[in-house]
């Protein structure tokens, strides 16, 4: 806890805003405030935060939430957990917590110090403990947005892929459903419409705007397969 010097001094460097913010005028290290505490420099938004909320979890970097670039008011800021429980959507029904921020490959991610974080594996080590090497965090709700600890659980790679085909769920990730799909089963029928109408995928690729990789793949059955044309259209083309 800083002593009164160290309160005067931060006080006479912060410079209340009309909209509410404490933007920092003293001494930075790059472009964050920071201030000598007991021949140590310290973050002074961190600083401000600590005092403001002195149980507050210390777990990273804070998130600043307006739009001032130099502000040190904690109440501006947030820290990981906060962060974290701002972004989900408590499901009544399922009693999943579904992630509203961003999205890779169907998992819910967001950023801690820099690096991008699964928030599955985030949920499940704030309230579960550690994931040990080689173990993934698995959904028994299977609803890959969820980040409800109690829907999670720990296992390989192989227990992973065996509940997967116990519950039905290993050819469900095709097509539209397929994480990486950027098209839709529509398009992938117009192709093979065009294509059997003597079209060339160059011609396919102008009209609907779709990559020409992609219509590629579809036509020579590597993406898509399970898709075909109607019968009347097959008869069409022969």
């Amino acid at each position: 806890m800083p002593n009164n010097t160290c309160i005067i001094r931060l006080i006479k460097n912060i410079e209340k805003q009309p909209n509410g913010c404490w933007r920092w005028i003293g001494a930075k290290s790059g472009n964050l405030g920071v201030m000598s505490v007991g021949n140590k420099l310290t973050s002074v938004k961190r600083l401000l935060y600590f005092i403001h909320y002195p149980n507050a979890a210390d777990d990273g970097d804070l998130t600043r939430c307006c739009e001032t670039p130099d502000c040190v008011h904690p109440e501006h800021h947030k820290n990981r957990i906060s962060v974290f429980l701002d972004n989900i959507l408590k499901i009544q029904d399922t009693g999943c917590w579904e992630w509203q921020g961003s999205y890779k490959s169907g998992y819910g991610f967001f950023g801690i110090d820099g690096k991008e974080v699964a928030t599955h594996r985030f949920s499940y080590e704030l309230y579960n403990g550690p994931i040990n090497d080689g173990l993934e965090c698995c959904h028994s709700c299977d609803n890959s947005r969820c980040c409800n600890p109690e829907h999670l659980f720990l296992g390989t790679h192989s227990d992973n892929m065996q509940d997967m085909v116990s519950k039905g769920r290993a050819n469900k990730n095709r097509g539209e459903r397929h994480h990486k799909s950027s098209i839709t089963e529509s398009d992938v029928k117009s192709i093979l419409v065009l294509l059997s109408s003597g079209v060339s995928m160059k011609k396919i690729h102008e009209e609907l705007n779709i990559s020409y990789r992609i219509i590629q793949r579809v036509c020579s059955g590597e993406s898509w397969s399970h898709v075909s044309l109607p019968e009347h259209l097959k008869r069409r083309s022969i």
